[in-house]
């Protein structure tokens, strides 16, 4: 992806109720990045674009001209993820989604929360900005992956994440995206079977249109082009870590190699480290 390209995409959701939304996908390494095509369901703007503002500024018409159709904002505490109910909220539907992928997994993690993955996405969120943070702002013990989501108005997180999830309409498992620069990005890396961890920010910005700055921080890092086709092994449920298995999803996993890194998880101690090195902390 040249330096400058961002893919732009505007979308009102399939429930709108005054409130419109943008979106950006992460892909890793650098590589060539489909540009974002159109979506099936009612769609104001999609394009591949140099100049994020110019299309800001478009997209800042159409918001003018249907704020009077705006909801009052809802409490924006309520959606601060130092809150215990919110963490939990973001987990698990992370977990229920990556249970439910068609094909099944044989060795999708079971995610938890990573404060640091969301202490970064806090300070990105407060930039109010809707493009991707630098890789030094996506790192924990091991670098992180993305997904972005701005908005006129509140959005719950089991909103925010089921919208990117959503894309699994453009996506076959094996082949990638349906159609050429259909937008994948925000699926894969949600159901990336080795991003076990997860760091979620909201950010409230008064002086910009999209007032509602949400980021989600993965680790490690999904969306692998060379891989992007096949986000997960298929196979029976657990059929990786058959004695470390929770509802569908690994508790444990002994080994996975993924972007230079090996993911150790020791038998009843949980997630270890991320190495370099071959070598087991176990």
């Amino acid at each position: 992806m040249q330096p400058s390209q961002l893919t732009f995409f505007l979308l009102i959701p399939h429930s709108f109720t005054g409130s419109i939304y943008l979106t950006l996908p992460l892909y890793h390494p650098t590589g060539p990045e489909p540009c974002a095509s159109l979506f099936a369901h009612s769609p104001i703007l999609s394009t591949c674009i140099t100049d994020f503002f110019q299309a800001a500024k478009q997209a800042n018409i159409i918001s003018r001209h249907l704020e009077w159709f705006f909801p009052e904002p809802e409490d924006f505490n309520a959606l601060s993820t130092n809150r215990a109910d919110q963490q939990n909220l973001i987990v698990n539907t992370h977990n229920t989604l990556r249970r439910g992928v068609k094909p099944t997994a044989s060795n999708m993690l079971k995610m938890e929360w990573n404060a640091p993955a969301a202490k970064n996405a806090q300070n990105w969120a407060n930039k109010c900005t809707l493009t991707h943070s630098p890789a030094s702002m996506r790192k924990t013990s091991v670098q992180c992956g993305e997904n972005l989501f701005m908005s006129t108005g509140p959005f719950s997180w089991s909103d925010v994440i089921q919208s990117w999830y959503n894309e699994e309409e453009n996506f076959e498992y094996g082949i990638g995206a349906k159609t050429q620069g259909a937008v994948i990005g925000h699926y894969t890396q949600v159901v990336w079977y080795n991003s076990y961890q997860i760091g979620c920010a909201v950010a409230f910005c008064p002086n910009k249109t999209y007032k509602y700055f949400y980021v989600c921080q993965y680790c490690p890092m999904g969306n692998l082009i060379s891989s992007i086709q096949t986000p997960y092994k298929k196979g029976e449920p657990c059929g990786d870590c058959p004695d470390a298995c929770d509802d569908g999803l690994c508790k444990k996993y002994q080994l996975i190699y993924a972007n230079e890194y090996f993911l150790i998880i020791c038998s009843n101690t949980g997630p270890k480290a991320l190495l370099q090195n071959h070598t087991s902390p176990c």
